[in-house]
């Protein structure tokens, strides 16, 4: 029988021999790029909910040129957040001169929260014990919290936010209506908390990556 040879290179491409087989000697690429804290955030976020997806990108050598992009986009998204709540910050202190009258109106009170999630609730065509349920809270607080008589943390708003697919937008005057401090990207846990905002998680997405 003929000698084989262990290695062999035909058209470019190097084969090891296996068995009775040759074996084309296939490396992925090495990628090497910084993929920054919303790189980081997203690689964990694919490796827990979309493991297809994440396999995908690292046989396609892809995986890093991926994350570094949407680094770069969260980045400059970042940036813009940051200058419109400049903007929002200016506005909410001439606001904030005019007294009692503004936070009445706007801001609310312990009833105005509560109905303003039940109006959310219905807007959405959910059901407001299914909400209650998937927070997981008792019975006698939710009645209380809905009937105006506790004002909810902000650990709850947050959850409802996830819950009722709301944007960054409604979050913050979900935020306010409440009383509680708006979100501030510079912060490292209100920032996970916006990337969830803005990529559409679930409650079940976000827990999976930080406890809110």
């Amino acid at each position: 029988m003929e000698h084989l040879p262990k290695k062999t290179c035909q058209n470019g491409i190097g084969y090891t021999l296996v068995g009775d087989y040759y074996i084309p000697d296939l490396q992925l690429p090495e990628e090497s790029c910084p993929i920054g804290i919303w790189g980081r955030m997203h690689k964990a976020y694919l490796e827990q909910c979309h493991p297809a997806q994440y396999n995908d990108l690292i046989l396609t050598g892809t995986l890093w040129t991926y994350l570094a992009d949407l680094n770069e986009q969260a980045q400059n998204r970042l940036h813009c957040i940051i200058a419109q709540m400049k903007e929002t910050e200016e506005i909410m202190g001439m606001i904030k001169e005019e007294g009692a009258a503004y936070f009445a109106r706007e801001r609310g009170n312990k009833v105005e929260v509560g109905l303003y999630l039940e109006h959310i609730i219905e807007e959405r065509g959910m059901k407001k014990k299914d909400i209650v349920r998937k927070l997981n809270l008792e019975e006698s607080y939710a009645r209380k919290l809905f009937g105006g008589q506790r004002i909810p943390t902000r650990k709850i708003l947050l959850q409802c936010a996830f819950l009722l697919s709301l944007d960054l937008s409604d979050t913050q005057r979900l935020l306010d209506i409440g009383q509680k401090p708006r979100l501030y990207p510079r912060v490292r846990y209100d920032a996970a908390i916006i990337y969830g905002l803005e990529e559409k998680m679930t409650l079940e997405e976000m827990l999976s990556l930080i406890h809110i």
